[in-house]
């Protein structure tokens, strides 16, 4: 197990690339704390990942700062330490050349 000992933070956890993240982590060993916006979603992720205190989740939006250290805060108290960060919540929001986007379409996005 390469990663046993190690805790993985992930945004946009329960879904798409962020769960098969988590999954592939915990399958290395690593604990992992995962962020989303639904906690009924989350809770049923947690079960259904069924690896008892290896695996916590925080709801969230990255797009809240104060939200953002509390998933820092309880995913700290919870393993110690972060030893991986995986920034994968997000959105598309307008696509257009970075020179070219206003500040709060840089910061939605």
């Amino acid at each position: 197990m390469k990663l046993t000992g190690k805790t993985a933070a992930i945004t946009g956890g329960t879904a798409g690339i962020g769960r098969g993240i988590a999954e592939a982590f915990l399958a290395e060993g690593a604990n992992v704390a995962l962020m989303a916006r639904n906690p009924d979603k989350g809770a049923k992720v947690i079960a259904e990942l069924d690896v008892g205190d290896r695996a916590l989740f925080v709801a969230g939006d990255v797009m809240e700062q104060d939200q953002v250290e509390a998933f820092i805060d309880k995913t700290t108290a919870h393993f110690g330490s972060i030893d991986i960060l995986v920034n994968n919540a997000g959105g598309a929001g307008d696509l257009a050349p970075l020179v070219d986007l206003t500040d709060e379409s840089f910061d939605q996005a």
